[in-house]
């Protein structure tokens, strides 16, 4: 199901390489869930053309999956890289937590390690603070999620 999830053409950076999946995953120390791996392998990311999904009665939109990218530093998609985001908000977020969606005005949408399979939450960008992030569930599972979204 969750390689089916229909991106925006020319909204992704292409092709991702196993190895580069695995270099990602060792470097956070996560195994990420199959069904985020197989879409990723698909479209490696990209804006999602079905984009909104309902969250206690409110419209949140997904600006895009975020991606993996090899040559993030030249590649004009790099700022969407996984570990790039990660980087600019881990001090906001604990080990666990793990960025993999950018949602309209600054949220982002995060696997939770803590549980099993990674549950999905939103990171809310506002009132989070160091070390103490601002979560709200939103899925059990990625493909939970993925079921969620709509035109």
């Amino acid at each position: 199901m969750a390689k089916s999830i229909a991106i925006e053409a020319g909204s992704s950076p292409g092709a991702i390489a196993d190895t580069q999946l695995k270099k990602v995953e060792r470097a956070l120390s996560v195994t990420f869930p199959a069904g985020f791996l197989e879409f990723l392998r698909a479209s490696n990311g990209g804006v999602p053309v079905r984009k909104f999904f309902l969250l206690a009665g409110n419209e949140k939109v997904v600006e895009r999956f975020l991606s993996i990218i090899a040559d993030y530093k030249t590649n004009p998609l790099g700022m969407y890289d996984i570990e790039v985001t990660w980087s600019q908000i881990e001090d906001r977020l604990t080990a666990e937590l793990i960025p993999f969606a950018a949602l309209f005005a600054g949220d982002f949408l995060c696997f939770d390690f803590s549980v099993k399979p990674p549950a999905v939450m939103l990171w809310n960008h506002d009132y989070s603070s160091e070390d103490s992030p601002d979560l709200t569930p939103v899925a059990r599972s990625f493909e939970a999620f993925c079921a969620m979204l709509h035109d």
